[in-house]
């Protein structure tokens, strides 16, 4: 994504190679009178080095504060269950046997995992304090019926999140998390139901701070 002073509520950034009418139906759900509301195409990065968990996924879907913090306030709760059918369209585009979008990542040799749990097509990001970012991470053999479940999971987190009302050990957890490109890497888990925070630079290795 192009770094900028002032963000949208929402951004879809995507690779130019995708087409934006991929899009469409997220953008047409959760259009409204005073979103702040961009799409964004941008050129494939080609060839890449670096922390594989923190190289930017072929689609991306960025929620700025001031979407829950601004925006729905006025709007209502109404447009929550807006943004999670719009992003839940993203699915079989993204994810399945049948998506229609599929992409491969060039990089350095021995940098990329060769069994990649995460999705790199599809990712989505937040805004946090402190100049930080929220980086969630997809399994890419996530199912229809988790990946809506992991989504409003997510969304329910930055609600949370941003109105201060975490509980305090997992504040605490989260702030003893490995931070890196001032990214929080996250991810959800299964087993336990709960959200993992990452250490990027240990590539596909388990995480070991959880959000209950």
């Amino acid at each position: 994504m192009s770094k900028r002073e002032v963000l949208p509520d929402i951004l879809i950034s995507h690779e130019d190679t995708i087409p934006s009418t991929a899009f469409q139906p997220l953008v047409d759900t959760v259009s409204a009178p005073g979103l702040a509301l961009e799409l964004e195409a941008r050129t494939p990065s080609g060839p890449q080095a670096g922390l594989f968990w923190l190289l930017p996924t072929a689609a991306i879907v960025f929620i700025a504060r001031s979407y829950l913090d601004g925006f729905l306030k006025e709007a209502g709760k109404d447009h929550y269950q807006l943004l999670k059918k719009g992003i839940a369209s993203l699915w079989p585009v993204f994810f399945g046997e049948g998506r229609a979008i599929r992409a491969t990542l060039v990089g350095t040799p021995g940098k990329i995992p060769r069994d990649q749990t995460y999705s790199i097509t599809f990712s989505m990001m937040a805004e946090a304090n402190s100049g930080l970012t929220f980086k969630l991470l997809l399994r890419d053999d996530i199912s229809a019926e988790e990946y809506n479940f992991v989504i409003a999971e997510f969304l329910d987190f930055l609600s949370r999140y941003y109105s201060g009302s975490l509980d305090s050990p997992v504040q605490s957890r989260m702030a003893s998390s490995r931070v890196v490109g001032r990214t929080i890497v996250m991810a959800h888990d299964t087993a336990t139901g709960c959200f993992v925070f990452l250490d990027p630079t240990t590539a596909e290795a388990p995480g070991a701070n959880w959000d209950r």
